[in-house]
């Protein structure tokens, strides 16, 4: 399980927000896709 800080989601909401200031919805959903692949990958291997 992956726990995320307060300041972590705060960061990444911050993120999302950029990305939709300067880009459309699709590129944030994409990297929301992105970012949860890689989480579901480390939740799976935490080596990586």
């Amino acid at each position: 399980m992956i726990v995320w800080s307060d300041e972590s989601k705060l960061a990444y909401e911050h993120i999302i927000d950029d990305i939709l200031e300067k880009w459309n919805i699709e590129v944030a959903f994409k990297f929301e896709e992105l970012t949860n692949n890689l989480l579901d990958r480390l939740i799976l291997n935490n080596r990586l």
